[in-house]
């Protein structure tokens, strides 16, 4: 009757405001059950970064997506990793994707670093441009606290076959601490390039 026909409708609004959220990644489901209850599965958007452009900080998630600065806290927002180096302003509202693939790349790199972020004590990730032209390839770098530089190189969206994975980086990274102890010496800060440091972890 018209009450079902009505839910139909419900369910299909419901659905089309929740996408609508910034923070929605997707609507699962929405699904009608008896009497007159309707449930609602999303999928949460997840912050990894926090980008710095034109001294303002801007979240994003690991696909590039811009989230609502005002639900951080200041707390929060330090505790995210930060992603300088990016010239493209952001989109005018949560909820849009970052139109630049350095933004993606660095998103991506913050989420698969986001375990180890504050353990080896990491401070920011830089891309930087190897050349002048807009076309040129991105070179990440992270920084310590402590001031060493680690040359990360290419992003993940980037495949070429020197290159090592992202998994791979990590696995270096980890093993280096291991058995360094941390990505500073006592002697200071130090630069350090993933690319050419020894491959996986012995277990």
């Amino acid at each position: 009757g018209p009450l079902y026909l009505w839910q139909e409708i419900l369910c299909q609004h419901l659905a089309d405001a929740f996408r609508q959220h910034p923070w929605v990644a997707r609507v699962q489901e929405v699904r009608k059950s008896y009497p007159a209850r309707i449930e609602v599965q999303l999928q949460w958007r997840r912050p990894v970064c926090m980008v710095l452009w034109q001294e303002q900080l801007f979240p994003v998630d690991g696909e590039g997506t811009l989230l609502p600065a005002a639900d951080f806290s200041p707390a929060e927002t330090v505790r995210y990793a930060r992603l300088t180096g990016i010239p493209t302003p952001p989109p005018k509202l949560p909820g849009a994707r970052w139109q630049d693939v350095r933004v993606i790349d660095g998103a991506q790199i913050a989420a698969a670093l986001a375990p180890v972020w504050e353990t080896f004590r990491l401070s920011f990730i830089r891309a930087v441009p190897l050349a002048e032209s807009p076309t040129a390839e991105t070179l990440f770098e992270l920084w310590t606290h402590g001031g060493s530089r680690i040359i990360w190189g290419l992003g993940p969206t980037v495949q070429r076959p020197a290159e090592p994975t992202l998994a791979d980086k990590i696995a270096r990274l980890q093993r280096y601490v291991q058995q360094h102890g941390a990505l500073d010496t006592p002697q200071g800060p130090q630069t350090l390039d993933l690319r050419l440091l020894p491959g996986q972890i012995q277990r």
